[in-house]
Order: C-alpha cells, then structure tokens, then sequence
C-alpha cells in the first residue's frame, strides 16, 4: 500500500487542477480573479489550515494604508 502524499504535495497537485483544458482549445483558469482565488482557499481549510478563520469582518478592521510614495524628494522650483 502506498503513503498517503503530504501536504505540500497535495497543495501543489490541487494548485495544478485550477489551470486545465475547457474543451475548446485554450485553458480555463479557476483562478483568474482575486475572488476566486479567496473562495479556493477558503475551499480547502485541510491544506491551508492557517487560513481558515473567518476574515468577513477584517476588511473594516484596518486602518486604510496611505498610497506609497515614490521614494523621491520633490525637485526644487527652477530659478531664472
């Protein structure tokens, strides 16, 4: 009898499974949006245990995050 695969394994084969064939010649990616990649992991809480709490509630929680800046200094005015 075999062992059973491990965890990463398992991961990495249901990661495979989102891309496949849709019949008419091209792929389907099950995970093309954000969204579908949340309702995946959400899916799968035995391969991903540390994403299983229910986050519905944090989306207001965190203080909004200012834009980052370029990290370059405004240039000074021209003189003429």
């Amino acid at each position: 009898m075999r062992d059973p695969i491990d965890t990463d394994a398992r991961l990495a084969l249901d990661l495979a499974l989102t891309v496949r064939h849709n019949g008419n010649g091209t792929f389907a990616d099950d995970l093309a949006a954000p969204a579908d990649l949340a309702a995946w992991v959400r899916a799968h809480p035995e391969i991903l245990p540390l994403t299983t709490r229910d986050r519905s509630e944090d989306k207001d929680s965190h203080p909004k995050t200012p834009p980052r800046s370029s990290g370059r200094r405004p240039s000074a005015p021209a003189t003429t």
